[in-house]
């Protein structure tokens, strides 16, 4: 089963938990590895290439930077929250987004020191991008 299945089957704190081990290697597969985009007859294709030591250190800091934005976002609208006594959804809201994805940022960090010791294998079991690249059209 693909993920998008998965969170429509499971219940609501199942289908969190499957959003934030989904968000986790996306993270580094969308923001940190290295891209490269050709156009070829009106289509659009993406090169995602494997990514090296020094880009799985870099991805464990900006992991740790926004770990660090996403708890202060998240203590904000706890506090809002308890403030408006529960009465604001907006607020309830973004304090579950902000911890969902704290909690994918906390992920990222031990992946990315993984990442650094072993990278063939995260790029190729975890990521699955192959030591020639994954090509994306879109």
């Amino acid at each position: 089963m693909r993920p998008a299945a998965l969170r429509s089957v499971f219940t609501p704190e199942i289908s969190f938990m499957c959003e934030v081990i989904v968000g986790i290697p996306e993270f580094y597969r969308e923001v940190i590895a290295p891209v490269e985009v050709r156009i070829e007859e009106g289509n659009s294709i993406k090169k995602i290439s494997a990514l090296s030591r020094m880009e799985f250190l870099f991805g464990s800091l900006i992991a740790i930077g926004f770990l660090v934005q996403k708890v202060v976002l998240s203590i904000f609208f706890f506090l809002a929250n308890v403030f408006t006594c529960g009465l604001s959804q907006s607020f309830r809201a973004s304090f579950c987004k902000n911890i969902q994805a704290g909690l994918k940022y906390f992920g990222a960090i031990p992946l990315g020191w993984a990442g650094v010791l072993i990278p063939h294998v995260i790029n190729r079991k975890i990521l699955r991008i192959p030591v020639d690249g994954l090509f994306v059209q879109s």
